[in-house]
């Protein structure tokens, strides 16, 4: 009995861990039956070759395309069940918002799209373009300001460009949607997909009637995107994707699609190193050789200009003392006419003092016969002293008074009618002296213009417009041949038979030294107007 009672527990012990383990294994493999039953629905464009697209074999709708591939390749290497909707472009993205998809396998990272999706490691550069037809104006993306482009509706294209109000955009479904307008030419241009443009392009055999536009838009990573929050399916496809690099199925899928990466022996590389460092080598030597003749150009440059400095001054010392030697003649002249005044009342003076009328006029013509002298002498003295580039507040209409003291007596004796309208009060910031020496050449040049022309008139007048004071001497002389006037700033230059050609030209020089410039309009046979554009102020000398 006792043994009857042994063998039966040991049959009833059995048979209970039988049914423990046939529990367990039962579980388990529910519980994988449950995981491998787990399907997750992945979207994607349904006409979006060569990434993805539906294709006709045998009557049947196959999805294929280089984001398909990586998506079964996916699957395959993290053992889990996909499958695909393809659909429009912005119904796909509608979907993933709704949670009706689980995922889109391929898309355009921007940052208003991870604001509401996750995006998985990135796969591939994605680049936008613009393609115009080849006959088309457009070369740049601001050519098509007003006009039409066609974008599909949802793509990252589309999101960049509808904001702005510089286009009309047409939306499409798809990008072969796109070109079929472009080449009706129902719009302007498309932007989209570089690469999906150019395979749309090849696979209708119309890639010769198309050219790109402008650079590339907006290169982005391209990425499978979730929801936002659905990290746990991010990480398997992050997995995923990192196995599929690692042993070669990625670069087999991409050279299915778009070809086989180039690349060249290790020798190749060898070459170009040794190649490189030659050619750095040469650059170095040039570089070398450049900046030494670069400093022995500055040396002679500044040599040059030392040379030229000294040559200015030279002239413009010559060109003073011309000028000086010119007027001596006629400010001798108009000194003699108050001293002979002044020696006529003196040698009256003992005879006729008791006279009140003569005491009386005595009183009233010497002292302004006197002052006469004096004011011919200090504007003599002001031009012909040393010049020194010292730039003050100068009243404008004093310097020109000067100026037409000196040529006073030539002007009366070639019946030149001049004619002053200057006010009193404008200042300009310059050296006086000098830009006293830039008038009288000024004025020399129309006096000589003037000739013996009937009825000759100088005008010279100021015009203030802040910033800067322009003086305008007008003549109605025989005026400037307009093939000269372009040379009469040239040192040297002159059509005058005993002119030496520098007046002008130092003009010039001391009117850049000043923060002025010049320039002159005539006609022949009708007149010159000079300008001189002096700065108004000291804050005026930009």
């Amino acid at each position: 009995m006792d043994g009857y009672k042994f063998k039966s527990f040991f049959l009833f012990s059995l048979l209970f861990i039988f049914i423990i383990l046939y529990g367990i294994c039962f579980c388990d493999c529910t519980a994988k039956a449950d995981e491998q039953k787990r399907v997750y629905i992945i979207g994607g464009d349904v006409n979006f070759p060569p990434y993805e697209f539906m294709i006709d074999i045998n009557g049947q709708k196959v999805y294929r395309g280089f984001n398909v591939d990586i998506m079964k390749a996916i699957a395959l290497q993290t053992g889990i069940e996909i499958e695909f909707r393809p659909m429009i472009w912005a119904d796909a993205i509608k979907a993933l918002d709704e949670g009706k998809i689980d995922a889109i396998q391929g898309m355009k990272y921007s940052e208003e799209r991870a604001k509401k999706y996750e995006f998985s490691d990135s796969y591939i550069t994605n680049v936008s373009a613009v393609f115009v037809l080849k006959d088309s104006p457009v070369v740049r993306m601001t050519d098509l300001v007003g006009k039409k482009v066609a974008v599909q509706e949802g793509d990252a294209a589309f999101q960049k460009l509808q904001n702005s109000n510089l286009y009309e955009l047409i939306m499409v479904e798809d990008q072969e949607k796109a070109f079929e307008m472009l080449f009706s030419k129902k719009v302007d241009a498309v932007v989209g997909n570089k690469l999906v443009g150019q395979y749309i392009l090849q696979q209708k055999r119309k890639i010769d009637m198309v050219k790109l536009a402008g650079q590339e838009i907006d290169p982005q990573a391209y990425a499978i995107a979730v929801r936002k929050g659905n990290i746990e399916l991010l990480s398997i496809f992050n997995k995923g994707l990192y196995e599929i690099k690692k042993n070669g199925i990625y670069d087999k899928i991409y050279e299915k699609w778009f070809g086989k990466p180039l690349d060249y022996p290790l020798q190749y590389y060898k070459k170009q190193a040794i190649l490189m460092l030659y050619g750095f080598g040469l650059m170095f030597v040039i570089a070398s050789a450049m900046f030494y003749l670069n400093y022995l150009l500055q040396k002679e440059v500044k040599r040059r200009m030392d040379i030229e400095k000294k040559l200015m001054e030279k002239i413009a010392f010559k060109d003073k003392m011309e000028a000086l030697g010119n007027l001596v003649a006629g400010i001798a002249h108009e000194i003699r006419t108050p001293l002979t005044s002044i020696k006529t009342f003196v040698e009256l003076l003992p005879e006729k003092y008791e006279n009140p009328l003569f005491r009386e006029k005595i009183s009233y013509f010497l002292p302004r016969e006197i002052e006469r002298i004096n004011s011919l002498l200090n504007s003599l003295l002001d031009y012909a002293k040393p010049q020194k580039p010292v730039r003050k507040n100068e009243n404008l209409y004093e310097i020109i008074e000067n100026m037409l003291i000196l040529f006073d007596p030539i002007f009366k004796r070639k019946k030149i009618n001049v004619v002053a309208t200057v006010d009193p009060n404008l200042k300009v910031y310059v050296d006086r002296n000098q830009i006293l020496q830039v008038f009288m050449n000024v004025v020399m040049n129309a006096i000589e213009a003037l000739g013996s022309i009937k009825d000759g008139k100088l005008q010279i007048s100021a015009i203030d417009n802040h910033e800067k004071v322009i003086v305008v001497f007008e003549d109605n002389g025989i005026g400037i041949d307009e093939d000269n006037i372009k040379k009469v700033f040239d040192p040297f230059f002159t059509t005058k038979e005993a002119g030496t050609g520098l007046g002008l030209s130092v003009s010039y020089k001391l009117l850049k030294e000043n923060g002025g410039n010049i320039w002159i309009e005539s006609e022949l046979g009708r007149g010159t107007k000079v300008f001189i554009g002096l700065p108004a102020n000291e804050e005026g000398d930009r």
